[in-house]
C-alpha cells in the first residue's frame, strides 16, 4: 500500500480539527467533548459511609469512574498521536464526567443536548430505565452496564477502540446536519494510526497508591509490564519504590512537552497532585468512649484499627501483639475494614480521573500526615490567647514548625525533592499539606498550591471530578462585593474599608467596591443573589473549634451555617472569607469554607486559625490592588489567560514578605523605615510576579544584607520566631486553578 507523506497526514488532521471547530462554532456547544454520564438513584446522605462520607451511589459506581479515566476524553484525542494527546491533556479541560440522578437523566440530556455521549449504568435496574430514555433519543448513545442488559455492553468490552467506533456512529448520524465536516472527520478518524501502544519498562502494581498514575498512562497509550508479585511490605520502602519510576516518568513526559512549547508550561494547571486520604474527624472524639460494652481485648483491637485509619506511618495496616490475635475474625473490625476498602475504591477512582484528565502524577502520602491533630489544637488555643506578644508569636512559630516537620517526616529524599521542584501543586487532603516543610519552610512559600479536602466524601468527589472551567475577563473584577456583617459599634467595622481606601490610589482601572451591610441570613442571601460579579468578600466574625460540630459566621442578628445555604443562594465563583476559623485544621468537616464550596463557589480563600483583623484586611486590600494592577500589566504583553490560583499565591507570598521584614526588624530591635521596606518589597515583588525560582532564598540574602547579618542567622531567626505569619493562615480551597482570567 502506498504510504502517504507525513506532511499530508498532518494537513489532513488539521483539516479535520478545523471541521470539528466549525461544528462547535455553528452549534454553540462543545461538540469536541465526549460526555460520560453515570446515573444513580436518589442520594441519601443519611446512608453515607461512616468513615469518609460517600453515599452508596458513588461507592457502587467506583469501577465505572476508574474505567472512564482510561478512555478518550474528547474527539480530538482520537485524531491525534500519543504525544499530542499528552500535550493536549496537560492544558485542556478535565473529563466531562457527571453523576446524574436517574429520575433527572432525561432532563439532563435535553439540557446538555450532547453531541457525543456515553452512559454508564451501575446496576440492571438503572440500565433498564436508561434504555427507555435512550430509545426516545435520535442520536446514538453508547450504553455500558454491569451485566450488558438489553442493548448495552459490558464494561469488559469497552476500550479506546469502542469509543472510536461510537464516535464514528455519532458522526455518521450527524452528517445530515454537518455533511462536509462529518465526512472529513470520519475519514480522518479512520485514517489516524498515529496513536499506538508505547513500550515502557514500568510495572503495573494495581495498588491504590499506584493506580491513578497507571490509569493516566493507560489513557495515553503507555504499555505497562504486568506485575510480578503483589505490592506488599512491613514498611513503606516497597511502596515508595513502586511510586518513584512512574511519577518520574510522567514528569519527564511533561518536561519533554515543555521543551517544545513554553506556552504549555504557563497554561498547565499544576505539575503534581499531593494527596492522602482521611476519615471524618469525629472518629477522634468517638475513640474516647468507644466500645465500653465490649470486652477489654475487643475494645483495644477496635481502637487500634480506628487509630490506624485516622493516621498511620505505613501504607499497610500494622497491628502488633497482643492486639493482633483474632483481630480479623471480629465482626466490628470486619465492618470497619470493609467500609474503609469501599471508601478507598471511590477515592482512588476520583484520583484516577483527576490524574488522567491533565496527565499529572499523583504522590499519595501515608496517612500519618493526619496525625497533627494534637499540635493543631495546641496551635489554635495559643492563637486564641489574648495579645500578639513576641513570646506568643514565637510559641506559634514553634508549634507551626513542628506541624510542618511532621507532615514531611518519613518521606524519602526523592519524594521531597520532587515536591520541592514542582512550581504548582494540587493538594487533595484534610491535612494542611501547604505547611509541609520543604527546605525548612512551608510548601506554600515554595510552590503555588490549592487544596481539595477529602472529607466529606461526596464534596471531595464533586470537587475532584465534576470540575467546571470558569472563564472571566478583567471587566468581571470591576465590581467587587463586600458583605459586611459587623454591628455599628463593632471596633473592627471600618478596618477593611480603611485598608482598601489606603490602597485605592494605586488602582489603575475602574474598580467599584460595593459594601452591603447584612443583619441576618436573609440579608446575606439577598446580597449574594443580587451580585453578578466574580469576587465576593465576607467581612465579619467566624468561629469553629475542635469541640464544635459546625463552623458559623456571626451576623448582627444570629449566625449562619454556610452548609444551610446550599440550593438557596447564587454565589460568584470566588469567595474570600475575611473572618476567623473558616477552615480550622482540627475542626469537623462541616467548616464554613466547605459549606461555601458545597453551595456552589468554585474556590474559597479561607482561614485556618484566628486571624488579626488588620492583617486580614491588608491581605484583602492587597488582593484587590494586585487584581487590578497585575492583570493590566500582564495583558499589556500577553494573550494567554491568567490563572486565579497564581494571583492568590502571589498575594500570599507578598504579604509574607511584608510580615517577615517587620518580624526580623522587631526581633533585632530595628525600626523599619519606608526606604528599607520599599526596596526589599520591590525586589521580592519582581521575583514573585515573574515566577522566578528561589525568591525566598533571595529574600533571606536581601534581609541579611539590609540588617548586616549572615544568611544563616536570618534563616534561623525566621524559622525560630517568624515561621508562622498571618499570610500563611490563608488557604486556597476548591479549584482556583480552573478559573481563567482573559483580557476580554
Amino acid at each position: 500500500m502506498r504510504q502517504e507523506p507525513i506532511g499530508s497526514d498532518e494537513a489532513y488532521q488539521s483539516a479535520a480539527m478545523t471541521s470539528l471547530e466549525e461544528i462547535v462554532n455553528r452549534t454553540g456547544r462543545p461538540a469536541d467533548v465526549i460526555y460520560y454520564f453515570v446515573p444513580h438513584q436518589k442520594q441519601n446522605l443519611a446512608e453515607a459511609s461512616p468513615l469518609q462520607g460517600f453515599t452508596p451511589d458513588l461507592l457502587e459506581a467506583a469501577p465505572a469512574y476508574k474505567q472512564i479515566a482510561s478512555l478518550p476524553k474528547s474527539i480530538p484525542e482520537l485524531l491525534s498521536s500519543n504525544e499530542i494527546v499528552i500535550a493536549s491533556r496537560m492544558v485542556t479541560r478535565p473529563y466531562e464526567v457527571f453523576p446524574v440522578e436517574i429520575s433527572g437523566l432525561k432532563e439532563v440530556l435535553d439540557l446538555f443536548d450532547p453531541f457525543c455521549c456515553c452512559i454508564w449504568s451501575t446496576n440492571d435496574d438503572i440500565a433498564i430505565t436508561v434504555e427507555t430514555i435512550i430509545q426516545k433519543r435520535h442520536e446514538p448513545i453508547l450504553h455500558v452496564s454491569t451485566s450488558g442488559v438489553t442493548n448495552s455492553i459490558r464494561p469488559d468490552d469497552v476500550t479506546r477502540t469502542t469509543i472510536k467506533e461510537h464516535v464514528l456512529r455519532v458522526l455518521d448520524h450527524r452528517k445530515r446536519e454537518h455533511s462536509a465536516q462529518a465526512e472529513l472527520l470520519i475519514a480522518a478518524l479512520k485514517k489516524n494510526v498515529d496513536f499506538r501502544a508505547l513500550d515502557s519498562d514500568l510495572s503495573r502494581f494495581g495498588h491504590g497508591i499506584t493506580t491513578p498514575n497507571e490509569t493516566a498512562l493507560d489513557a495515553v497509550g503507555v504499555s505497562l509490564l504486568p506485575q510480578k508479585e503483589p505490592l506488599l511490605g512491613d514498611d513503606n520502602q516497597p511502596y515508595f519504590e513502586a511510586l518513584q519510576p512512574v511519577v518520574l516518568s510522567m514528569l519527564n513526559h511533561r518536561a519533554a512537552v515543555y521543551s517544545e512549547d513554553r506556552d504549555i508550561a504557563w497554561s498547565a494547571g499544576y505539575e503534581l497532585i499531593l494527596t492522602s486520604p482521611a476519615i471524618l474527624k469525629h472518629f477522634r472524639l468517638l475513640l474516647k468512649g468507644f466500645g465500653r460494652e465490649l470486652d477489654a481485648q475487643k475494645r483495644r483491637q477496635v481502637r487500634v484499627v480506628l487509630r490506624q485509619m485516622i493516621g498511620r506511618e505505613t501504607y499497610p495496616f500494622m497491628v502488633e501483639e497482643p492486639e493482633a490475635e483474632g483481630i480479623l475474625e471480629d465482626p466490628h473490625i470486619k465492618a470497619l475494614l470493609r467500609g474503609n476498602l469501599e471508601d478507598a475504591r471511590i477515592y482512588t477512582a476520583a484520583l484516577s480521573i483527576r490524574a488522567s484528565s491533565n496527565f499529572v502524577p499523583v504522590l499519595r502520602l501515608p496517612t500519618a500526615v493526619n496525625n497533627v491533630y494534637g499540635e493543631s489544637i495546641q496551635l489554635e488555643n495559643t492563637a486564641r490567647a489574648e495579645g500578639p506578644t513576641p513570646r506568643r508569636r514565637e510559641k506559634l512559630s514553634k508549634i507551626a514548625r513542628t506541624i510542618s516537620e511532621k507532615l514531611a517526616d518519613g518521606l524519602p529524599d526523592w519524594m521531597l525533592k520532587t515536591i520541592g521542584q514542582s512550581p504548582r501543586i494540587k493538594l487533595i487532603a484534610d491535612a494542611p499539606l501547604e505547611w509541609m516543610s520543604i527546605d525548612g519552610f512551608p510548601l506554600a512559600l515554595n510552590a503555588e498550591v490549592s487544596r481539595i479536602p477529602t472529607t466529606p466524601g461526596n464534596l471531595f468527589f464533586w470537587q475532584s471530578v465534576v470540575v467546571d472551567t470558569v472563564n472571566l475577563t478583567i471587566a468581571d473584577f470591576e465590581d467587587i462585593l463586600i458583605v459586611r456583617a459587623l454591628k455599628q459599634d463593632d471596633p473592627l467595622r471600618n478596618i477593611l474599608y480603611e485598608s482598601i481606601e489606603v490602597m485605592r490610589s494605586g488602582f489603575e482601572g475602574k474598580v467599584n467596591v460595593r459594601y452591603v451591610d447584612v443583619q441576618n441570613e436573609s440579608d446575606l442571601i439577598a446580597a449574594f443573589d443580587e451580585f453578578s460579579g466574580a469576587l465576593a468578600i465576607f467581612d465579619g466574625h467566624g468561629s469553629h473549634s475542635s469541640s464544635e460540630d459546625t463552623g458559623k459566621l456571626a451576623l448582627p442578628e444570629g449566625s449562619v451555617n454556610a452548609w444551610e445555604l446550599r440550593k438557596r443562594v447564587k454565589l460568584p465563583p470566588i469567595i474570600v472569607l475575611g473572618a476567623c476559623d473558616t477552615h480550622p485544621m482540627s475542626a469537623s468537616h462541616v467548616t464554613t469554607a466547605n459549606g461555601f464550596l458545597a453551595a456552589g463557589a468554585t474556590t474559597v480563600v479561607a482561614t485556618s486559625l484566628p486571624i488579626d483583623a488588620l492583617s486580614s484586611s491588608l491581605f484583602i486590600a492587597r488582593l484587590l490592588l494586585r487584581t487590578d494592577q497585575l492583570l493590566r500589566i500582564y495583558f499589556n504583553s500577553n494573550d494567554l489567560p491568567y490563572r486565579w490560583s497564581t494571583l492568590i499565591s502571589g498575594v500570599q507570598k507578598l504579604q509574607y514578605v511584608t510580615e517577615v521584614i517587620f518580624g526580623v526588624a522587631e526581633a533585632l530591635s530595628v525600626k523599619v523605615n519606608h526606604d528599607l521596606l520599599s526596596n526589599l518589597s520591590f525586589e521580592s515583588n519582581m521575583r514573585i510576579s515573574t515566577g522566578t525560582p528561589g525568591w525566598l532564598e533571595a529574600l533571606i540574602g536581601d534581609l541579611a544584607k539590609a540588617f548586616s547579618k549572615k544568611k544563616k542567622f536570618i534563616r534561623e531567626l525566621m524559622q525560630a520566631k517568624i515561621y508562622l505569619t498571618d499570610s500563611l493562615i490563608h488557604v486556597q480551597l476548591g479549584n482556583p486553578d480552573r478559573i481563567f482570567i482573559h483580557k476580554e
